[in-house]
């Protein structure tokens, strides 16, 4: 394990991916993820990716199996929600 000094978060590296969240919070995501609308989901997505900062989407989307388009739609629609 190594410690981003940046942020004071607790990373591991697994198959050299980055992955701040431990695998059973990862699961958890998934499971409420699976419940939501589809624009509920874009924007729990977007949301979770923006917490992260830099690599919070790319690590988002293969957490939650979403298009990173959507995450980006989802950005979008948070920060204009008109």
């Amino acid at each position: 394990m190594s410690c981003d000094s940046d942020k004071g978060q607790v990373k591991k590296e697994r198959a050299n991916r980055i992955f701040p969240y431990d695998r059973s919070i990862e699961l958890k995501m998934i499971s409420i993820y699976t419940l939501y609308s589809e624009k509920d989901r874009r924007l729990y997505a977007a949301a979770e990716a923006l917490k992260l900062g830099y690599g919070g989407i790319s690590y988002i989307s293969g957490v939650l199996g979403c298009d990173k388009k959507t995450i980006l739609r989802g950005i979008l629609e948070l920060n204009h929600p008109e």
